[in-house]
């Protein structure tokens, strides 16, 4: 670059040259004003003409005339620009064919083969705002279900440092937000040299010039910040002697935002690089994302270059569907990776509660929402206006997991005995098994698709039994922190019989965990979090009930057990069946659960012991009572014991309310005479605020 500018400076010191040089530059533009594209435009003859050699101090004299010429006419407008600069390269002995691109630019291409074009589209200052598009229906797109396997990314642009600060800046945020969920910016700068040797990547995003070459073989390119004629760049070296022959880099002059005294623009006169060099030198992961914040990027005059990163490894490639300005593309690169990665971090388009991240479809609808993504037209007047859109090709990209919702399937009542409790974790993940964490403990993933989970999930009382909910893909990228809530208790059922003379007191306490997913979601990026519906629920493992019986009655009469633990669910006791259950449902929308539960079955012996009977009298004898509500127990022909009954299997449906706050213990208690909860706390619940996928 020094070099380049020392040589623009040599000739303005030359008086005689410089003055030839406007004189050339004046009968250009009278000869060729207002002559659309100019011989050997697009339309014009196809393929390049290798006719003669022209050395690199001839193509430089022809470049800095027309540096000079870019100078001169600034105060133009732009379509007068580039018609001039065809037209000059029109009267150059030293081009084969010249013309206008139909994307806006000049070109020409030397006798050698090699193009130069004049990228006159993009300006990198500012232009401000314009009015959406029409926000367009999603494309019905087949999503590759694939999430990168490297945390590799490539974020970076090829103007020089010092200039199109505003896309520094957009480079800046876009890779902090890439840094957040585990990505690491890899990209060190954009010279041809560091372009040969990229390192494989799930994410390259660059911003930069493009523009087309006519007629040429590959007629598309895209700005490096590799000056021509630079000691370290220049056509004399033989790797960029190779690639100028094979068509893989081109010549390029465009505005980088520089300008002279006067507030005349100074362009730059750098290599691009073609369809050809992507083919010949990069590779990206499979599923990579492919981002070009440059001009006609995802056009009909690109496709070469869409084709060849999609040969090269990537599922997606995004790009502008003509012109743009500065001000609408960064702000939607820094809206949509936002949005992509879920980081949350855009205060222009920040929403709260925080969302979960979406792909690539799913974002760019909601930036054209936001007004992003589009404007009119207007970036340069005449032949070459015209609205733009961004776009995105292939299938569309998924950078991170993301997790919607939970479920939770505990030991079924039925079969209490079988299988393990499962976590079912449905969203978006990619098909490529990963890991699943919950509360920092990996757990055991029993099947993995690219929109459901499911894992063993541990008992209650164990460690990763609740608590934050990660999937993370096989490249270790992490997805947004869902809570897996546990709510836990103590419920005390008391329930006295007193047929006189005798007293029988049993109670049941049951230490009760259950769990679930109550947190609020979105189903579309941008759109208002969705309260969960109606959970149902069952005691978690970990779970017990316990109970005692007090029985008082005569001397004579002993009872045993008097304590023990019900089995949860349905067991069978040879002819009988005996067990407890406790379940219920949870409504988020209206913060309330109700719960219920079942204690049955349970059995204790007594023996009567009574005084030796009279000579053919009855026997001692023993009987069976469910401690519950007291299974029907037969009169023993004495009137020491009276005929008792009451149903059996009898459930108690409570009417407590549980409002979910976000401070443990401050829940009203229920206030039924023969139900406590007094300890009930919830652990990993969302509060008030944060009740969306956040990462908290």
């Amino acid at each position: 670059m020094i070099t380049f500018l020392c040589a623009v400076a040599s000739l303005r010191k030359s008086k005689n040259t410089l003055a030839l040089l406007l004189a050339t530059v004046g009968l250009a533009m009278l000869t060729g004003c207002g002559s659309g594209s100019g011989s050997g435009g697009a339309s014009g003859t196809s393929g390049i003409l290798k006719t003669g050699t022209v050395t690199p101090a001839q193509k430089s004299v022809v470049e800095t005339a027309i540096v000079h010429m870019i100078t001169s006419m600034s105060n133009q407008a732009p379509a007068t620009v580039t018609e001039g600069v065809a037209n000059y390269m029109k009267t150059r002995a030293e081009f084969t064919s010249s013309g206008v691109d139909e994307t806006g630019c000049a070109w020409g291409v030397y006798k050698d083969g090699v193009p130069l074009i004049f990228i006159n589209n993009f300006r990198p200052g500012p232009a401000g705002k314009a009015a959406p598009l029409p926000v367009p229906s999603p494309p019905a797109q087949t999503r590759a279900a694939y999430i990168p396997g490297t945390m590799n990314a490539l974020i970076f642009q090829g103007f020089p440092a010092g200039y199109n600060s505003d896309g520094a800046q957009a480079v800046s945020t876009v890779a902090s937000y890439a840094n957040t969920k585990g990505y690491t910016n890899m990209a060190t700068g954009a010279t041809v040299q560091q372009l040969r040797s990229l390192p494989v990547a799930g994410i390259f995003y660059y911003i930069s010039h493009g523009g087309g070459a006519g007629s040429t073989a590959d007629p598309y390119s895209i700005w490096t910040s590799s000056p021509v004629g630079a000691s370290d760049a220049n056509d004399d070296d033989p790797d960029n002697a190779y690639d100028l022959a094979h068509g893989y880099l081109v010549h390029a002059i465009a505005d980088i935002g520089a300008r002279d005294a006067n507030g005349n623009e100074i362009p730059y006169t750098n290599y691009c690089f073609t369809a050809g060099f992507v083919k010949q030198y990069m590779a990206f992961n499979k599923s990579a994302l492919i981002y070009l914040d440059a001009c006609n990027s995802n056009s009909i005059y690109s496709s070469s270059m869409k084709q060849a990163f999609m040969s090269k490894g990537a599922a997606t490639y995004g790009g502008w569907s003509s012109t743009l300005y500065a001000s609408v593309a960064y702000p939607t690169s820094e809206f949509l990776f936002d949005r992509m990665l879920g980081t949350n971090a855009d205060g222009d388009y920040k929403v709260t509660p925080p969302q979960r991240p979406f792909d690539s479809t799913a974002s760019l609808t909601d930036a054209m929402g936001n007004g992003l993504a589009s404007f009119p037209g207007g970036v340069v007047s005449g032949q070459y206006a015209g609205p733009s859109a961004l776009t995105f090709s292939g299938g569309p990209a998924l950078l991170t997991p993301s997790i919607s919702y939970l479920t939770v399937q505990e030991r079924g009542q039925d079969s209490p005995t079988m299988g393990s409790p499962t976590l079912t974790i449905n969203g978006e993940f990619g098909s490529t098994q990963g890991t699943v964490q919950v509360d920092g403990t990996n757990l055991t993933v029993n099947s993995w698709s690219d929109s459901q989970i499911v894992c063993v999930l541990p008992d209650a009382t164990s460690v990763g039994g609740s608590g934050t909910v990660y999937a993370i893909s096989k490249g270790m990228v992490k997805s947004n922190a869902v809570p897996l809530t546990i709510w836990y208790g103590t419920v005390t059922y008391t329930e006295a019989d007193i047929p006189a003379p005798y007293l029988r007191t049993w109670t049941a306490t049951q230490n009760v965990y259950f769990r679930g997913d109550v947190h609020a979601y979105r189903t579309t990026s941008g759109g208002d979090p969705n309260p969960q519906k109606s959970l149902f629920f069952r005691a978690a493992g970990g779970s017990a009930c316990n109970w005692t019986l007090a029985w008082t009655y005569p001397n004579y009469t002993t009872a045993s057990p008097l304590s023990g633990t019900a089995p949860y669910g349905v067991r069978s006791m040879g002819s009988s069946l005996s067990g407890w259950a406790f379940e219920g449902t949870i409504q988020p929308g209206g913060k309330t659960i109700n719960i219920g539960w079942t204690i049955f079955g349970l059995t204790t012996t007594v023996t009567t012991k009574p005084p030796a009977p009279a000579p053919g009298g009855s026997a001692p004898s023993t009987m069976s009572v469910d401690p519950t509500v007291a299974a029907t127990q037969t009169g023993l022909g004495s009137d020491h014991f009276p005929t008792y009954t009451h149903p059996i299997a009898a459930s108690f449906d409570s009417d407590w309310i549980l409002v979910m706050m976000d401070v443990a213990g401050k829940y009203p208690k229920a206030i039924n005479s023969h139900l406590k909860w007094p300890n009930i706390s919830p652990s990993h619940a969302p509060t008030a605020d944060k009740g969306e996928d956040d990462n908290s």
